[in-house]
């Protein structure tokens, strides 16, 4: 997205990209921690509100991020 042309600086999109990267990071620990708690089992992904595909993928793409 081209933020200048929003009227945003650098500083804005720096602040932006830095949200974004703290709210995955988040986001990733609290789908390991339920997935720990539930020592891995089916509710894990109830708990979390997302279908078990769902959560077999994103635990994939954090284990590829590793």
């Amino acid at each position: 997205m081209n933020y200048h042309f929003l009227g945003l600086g650098l500083a804005s999109y720096a602040l932006t990209e830095l949200l974004a990267s703290t709210v995955a990071v988040v986001h990733f620990a609290a789908i390991l921690r339920v997935f720990h708690e539930t020592q891995g089992n089916k509710t894990a992904a109830e708990i979390l509100g997302i279908q078990r595909r769902t959560l077999y993928k994103k635990l994939a793409r954090i284990e590829r991020e590793d």
